[in-house]
């Protein structure tokens, strides 16, 4: 049970539902339920991307090409 579930942007249960197979959230905002299955939805259909469990999170280290000042 995830009482708080929109803090979490309602990955905790479709985390949880890929390892036990059910979850249970509430919420009371419409928008979050919609977007949760949505998520769901996505998940079943294979289309949802999900980062690996043991998989830690990227630290980026600020070489990227991306973090880098245009030069003008």
């Amino acid at each position: 049970m995830d009482p708080q579930a929109a803090i979490k942007e309602m990955t905790g249960p479709i985390q949880i539902g890929r390892y036990f197979n059910q979850a249970l959230a509430s919420e009371i905002d419409a928008d979050y339920v919609r977007i949760t299955r949505e998520r769901i939805e996505e998940y079943s259909d294979g289309e949802l991307l999900l980062r690996p469990m043991g998989k830690p999170i990227h630290q980026p280290s600020g070489n990227e090409q991306a973090a880098q000042l245009p030069l003008d």
